[in-house]
């Protein structure tokens, strides 16, 4: 597999073994992924583990990869290739226009999206310019998306821990100011410009 990123596509080909890639090979299989949001690595689906879902505004595509350690390389692959990325587990509250229940909040570049359950289903994606007001509340974070929104219009309350952490990140990303680094976990370390 190699992978080639254009500003927020992803370009993936597969092959069906080292050897085919390289001899100049037939490709197994090309995916070109517009308008990256986030990945989403370690999933158990049907029974398969090591799998990873890259998150696009359009699609989900599921790869399923031999060890957790050739997992790992590759979404660091493609993290590196792409570029900074942040995700942070939320929870759907019941009266939402979505399901209920534990969802992830993926942030790249302007924009953000909701997925929810494994495999990850892609709820709605929002760009940054389309979002009112927004906000670090008890227990929570909340945003107001405006009408260009279409049908992720509305006002809109998720239970989160990191609710702090998701504000600085809309904060930077709203001003122009490169937002702090992820950690492992995908989630913002700290960043010394923002004290």
């Amino acid at each position: 597999m190699t992978c080639m990123a254009l500003v927020n596509r992803l370009s993936m080909t597969l092959y069906k073994d080292r050897a085919d890639k390289n001899k100049d090979g037939k490709e197994k299989a090309t995916h070109s992924l517009e308008d990256f949001c986030g990945i989403e690595s370690g999933l158990v689906v049907e029974g398969v583990s090591n799998v990873m879902a890259i998150i696009c505004q359009q699609k989900v595509l599921m790869l399923a990869f031999e060890s957790r350690e050739k997992m790992l390389v590759w979404e660091l692959k493609i993290r590196s290739t792409i570029g900074e990325a942040w995700r942070f587990p939320v929870v759907i509250p019941s009266g939402s226009k979505f399901p209920t229940g534990p969802a992830m909040l993926h942030f790249y570049s302007n924009y953000f999206c909701l997925t929810h359950g494994v495999p990850p289903k892609l709820l709605w994606c929002w760009q940054l310019q389309g979002i009112r007001r927004y906000g670090a509340i008890a227990g929570g974070f909340s945003f107001e998306a405006g009408s260009k929104c279409g049908k992720g219009s509305g006002l809109f309350y998720i239970h989160t821990e990191e609710a702090d952490s998701l504000q600085m990140l809309f904060n930077c990303v709203a001003s122009g100011v490169p937002p702090p680094r992820m950690d492992l976990r995908g989630s913002l370390s700290h960043h010394p410009s923002t004290d």
